[in-house]
């Protein structure tokens, strides 16, 4: 579960949203600077999951490494719509999510 806590709010208990979705520890986040409500996620279930923060689910998961676990993840500054991630397999893998199955 990754928590998302609203850091205006002082003394707050509990987390604004959580992203629930992944059944094992998450590795490794990235946030979208180019769109604001895309975070994606990396985790030791061997996926990567986009989410909407806006709606608070996940949007997508991708098995870029297959049955590797994925342990970071980072956006490309200058194209918002491709995605690196680095997996326990050895490999980066560049998604290009306009057609995420064509995995480079």
């Amino acid at each position: 579960v990754v928590e998302l806590w609203d850091l205006d709010v002082l003394n707050a208990v509990n987390p604004a949203a959580q992203l629930e979705g992944h059944t094992d520890a998450v590795l490794g986040l990235a946030w979208n600077a180019a769109q604001a409500n895309v975070l994606a996620s990396a985790s030791a279930d061997c996926s990567v999951g986009l989410w909407d923060l806006s709606s608070a689910r996940r949007s997508a998961a991708l098995a870029p490494h297959g049955a590797s676990k994925v342990q970071a993840v980072a956006w490309c500054p200058g194209r918002p719509t491709v995605l690196l991630s680095g997996g326990y397999d050895g490999r980066a893998v560049i998604t290009d999510l306009r057609a995420p199955k064509g995995a480079v």
